[in-house]
């Protein structure tokens, strides 16, 4: 019997694995291991809880932080800096998502 559940983080349907999400959402492969597994990975199903969606929230907004500040005190080569931006503003965009799911939350 394959059980699922919703993903807090990424809002799938992944596999259950002892009643945690599975690890899912890979992004590639670096040196032959798949790299950046959704950070929703170990964590129950959002039909059971919510617990980290604010915990995702508060690491996106470090995440903001730190870059920002990567781009304001380092050398960094311009392709880099257009990374930079590029995921702070898809970090910006993706923690009002985060935000209504966490507030949109009722226990299965």
């Amino acid at each position: 019997m394959n059980v699922t559940g919703t993903c807090q983080v990424c809002g799938r349907q992944i596999k259950l694995k002892k009643g945690k999400i599975a690890r899912h959402g890979f992004n590639g492969m670096a040196g032959g291991m798949h790299t950046m597994a959704c950070s929703g990975t170990n964590f129950e199903p959002y039909e059971e809880s919510n617990r980290c969606l604010p915990l995702q929230v508060r690491g996106l907004q470090r995440d903001i932080e730190l870059w920002e500040n990567w781009i304001a005190t380092k050398d960094l080569r311009p392709d880099r800096v257009k990374d930079l931006r590029k995921a702070i503003k898809d970090a910006q965009e993706f923690i009002p998502k985060l935000q209504k799911r966490f507030d949109d939350w009722k226990p299965a």
